[in-house]
């Protein structure tokens, strides 16, 4: 998995490329503790770009929401 990140003003867009499955755990818990600093008002995770998501995937994926909304 890649990710890129697109600020503006008060909002950042978080893009995620590739592949997002459990091969990629580690590499998402750093980002999430990233994250979690974030004093954005609005956070996009935009997943259009990636090319595969497994079930792991998908709890990484809401793990990052909840990252967001704390």
């Amino acid at each position: 998995m890649k990710y890129r990140t697109i600020e503006d003003g008060d909002q950042v867009e978080l893009v995620l490329e590739g592949r997002l499955t459990f091969d990629e755990h580690s590499a998402c818990r750093s980002l999430i503790a990233e994250m979690e600093d974030w004093a954005f008002q609005k956070q996009i995770i935009n997943v259009c770009e990636l090319d595969q998501i497994d079930s792991a995937g998908l709890g990484l994926l809401l793990r990052m929401k909840e990252a967001c909304d704390e």
